[in-house]
């Protein structure tokens, strides 16, 4: 990752809003953002990845145990049979 390299590691889909962790390279870290339907709800730098990626993960499960699915490539939410 470059620092001007911006990844979203996951979309999440509830009603009509969308949820969205992105990562950024920082020279002081690593940066994960939620953004609300596109708006920063939430910011945090974190000095490792793995520290990063257990916040990401502990965001996504409790987003999802509120029943928020995950959205799939094609921007469609991913209906569990």
């Amino acid at each position: 990752m470059t620092a001007a390299d911006e990844t979203t590691l996951w979309t999440l889909y509830s009603r009509s809003d969308t949820l969205q962790c992105v990562v950024e390279l920082l020279p002081v870290g690593l940066q994960g953002r939620l953004l609300w339907n596109g708006r920063l709800h939430v910011s945090r730098v974190f000095i490792t990845e793995a520290e990063l990626q257990a916040w990401a993960q502990e965001e996504r499960d409790e987003h999802e145990a509120k029943g928020w699915v995950p959205v799939n490539a094609s921007g469609s939410a991913e209906v569990s049979h």
